[in-house]
């Protein structure tokens, strides 16, 4: 078993096998092969041995970082701030509370509110119906008038022909006129 430990390895080792086979077949080209096999393993090793390293256009440099220090803190501090920590937070639940009750009055003044807004909707209706009642018996009330100024118109007219008739006659002795009623 051979051990390859890179390619150009690899390839000078098929070279030297190929042109070995080509060497029992027939001498007149082992000549060849082996110039051939050799310039391409010489222009594969020539690559890779001239390979230039990358140029660095901008190199920034690294931060500089301070080791944090650990902060040491005592039990009783421990405890203290803890001990605010409860508070603040007993705090917060009063506020809370205080806020729950709130919103729960102020629910209950929405409902109350809401309805007096049903009633005061309902009362506007009823007014307006009471009112729109007014205004028509109003109209009847101005047409009935008006008809009464026409039967009054009617009866004065009536009046008056009757008293140029009563002018007309002439009056004698002794003869009695009718009276007529109008109706």
């Amino acid at each position: 078993m051979l051990n390859i430990k890179s390619k150009s390895n690899l390839i000078l080792i098929t070279v030297i096998l190929g042109s070995q086979q080509l060497l029992i077949a027939d001498r007149g080209g082992a000549v060849a092969a082996g110039v051939i096999g050799g310039l391409g393993a010489g222009a594969i090793l020539g690559a890779a041995a001239s390979r230039r390293p990358r140029e660095v256009v901008y190199v920034q440099q690294e931060p500089v970082y301070r080791q944090p220090t650990r902060a040491r803190v005592s039990e009783k501090d421990l405890r203290i701030k803890e001990q605010e920590l409860n508070d603040f937070e007993d705090e917060l639940n009063e506020i809370d509370q205080k806020l729950n009750e709130k919103s729960r009055a102020l629910s209950k003044k929405e409902k109350r509110i809401a309805n007096e807004e049903k009633n005061l909707n309902s009362k506007t209706y009823e007014l307006e119906k009471k009112e729109q009642r007014l205004k028509n018996k109003e109209n009847q009330l101005i047409e009935i008038e008006k008809k009464l100024l026409k039967k009054e118109e009617e009866i004065i007219n009536k009046l008056n022909e009757f008293e140029k008739k009563q002018t007309k006659l002439p009056e004698k002795e002794g003869i009695a006129y009718k009276t007529i009623e109008v109706k």
